[in-house]
């Protein structure tokens, strides 16, 4: 095991493990980050440590999970939340996916949750080098969730489920400056049962 540094940022990567990024890596001890962290010259910084100093940013959140994720995964849900800025914590089990096409189940060193999706190539985007959903997919996939929701028959939850799931919403609408033309054209593609509520609860958030 060692530390791989790009300029400001530390990642934990084993010496076999390839890396897709194209900075120059310098290797630390593990102990050495450790005495680096108990120093409080590092933070963690998703599955990475930066330097004080170093900006919590989407670009640096995307970087924090490269050197962690093989080709072919797919961050999305809360875990692409999290990296667009939309949440503040990364969640304790990260969310990937991959396509209905490709059945792999790597081994990773972290908890994590893989589901089969059907996605097309244009709702994947490359964000500093992670695979990703792209904003618009996503809203959609947020409003389906909502569409979808208290199926348990849990209003207290599915309550608060919504108003977390719309602060969500809005946030990455106007980070990335979604249109409610861009959404509905994502949803009318969609064949999910729930994609006609899904477009009332759209024109209800632009209304």
């Amino acid at each position: 095991m060692g530390i791989k540094f790009d300029s400001m940022l530390a990642a934990v990567a084993s010496p076999s493990e390839e890396t897709s990024t194209q900075q120059t890596a310098s290797l630390l001890s593990l102990a050495e980050l450790s005495a680096a962290k108990l120093d409080g010259d590092l933070f963690q910084l998703g599955l990475s440590y930066a330097a004080w100093g170093y900006d919590d940013s989407p670009r640096s959140r995307a970087l924090s999970l490269v050197p962690h994720l093989p080709d072919g995964l797919i961050v999305d849900a809360q875990t692409a939340l999290w990296v667009y800025g939309c949440i503040r914590t990364l969640p304790h089990v990260l969310t990937l996916c991959v396509p209905l096409t490709q059945r792999r189940r790597p081994r990773l060193n972290f908890s994590y949750r893989i589901r089969e999706i059907r996605i097309s190539p244009d709702e994947v985007c490359s964000f500093w080098g992670l695979s990703i959903l792209t904003p618009v997919r996503l809203a959609r996939d947020l409003l389906l969730q909502e569409a979808g929701g208290n199926q348990a028959g849990d209003d207290k939850a599915y309550r608060e489920d919504c108003r977390r799931s719309r602060v969500e919403f809005r946030m990455l609408c106007l980070g990335y400056d979604l249109t409610q033309e861009n959404i509905a054209d994502a949803l009318a593609a969609s064949k999910h049962p729930y994609r006609r509520h899904a477009l009332r609860l759209l024109t209800e958030k632009y209304g």
